[in-house]
């Protein structure tokens, strides 16, 4: 199991921060476990992402890139310890490549342009369309 002295957890909840705090948090660390079953703290979670933050979540539609973000179905189950053993073993395997999160951020950046997310919007649309 990993094990780092240096490992710090912090927890913030929708509405009890301000961005400002996000952006800080997120400019000081390296990964992410988003537990949202709502669409509300999405946006935030694409900020935080946009400074190379590697993401976890239990919503495949966040999964932007296997290179930053990560499903984790364990996420909502009762037991949190497969969740929590999952993930500390994604943050050894990744922690020992020493990810650069310039390019992280980049690659997020990127895959969260305005332009892709209206691309994604369209998608959608056209694929209700030929439901019908």
């Amino acid at each position: 199991m990993f094990n780092n002295a240096h490992l710090k957890i912090k927890r913030i909840f929708y509405g009890n921060y301000t961005k400002e705090d996000a952006l800080y948090l997120a400019n000081d660390s390296k990964f992410i476990i988003y537990f949202s079953f709502y669409d509300t703290g999405a946006i935030a979670l694409k900020e935080i992402q946009n400074y190379g933050v590697i993401s976890f979540s239990h919503q495949i539609d966040l999964v932007i890139s296997n290179k930053t973000s990560y499903y984790i179905p364990e996420l909502e189950y009762e037991d949190m310890k497969p969740a929590f053993n999952k993930i500390m073993n994604y943050i050894e395997k990744i922690s020992k490549s020493a990810p650069n999160t310039s390019s992280i951020a980049k690659i997020n950046q990127d895959l969260s342009k305005c332009e892709k997310a209206l691309d994604d919007l369209c998608d959608g649309i056209n694929k209700k369309i030929s439901l019908i």
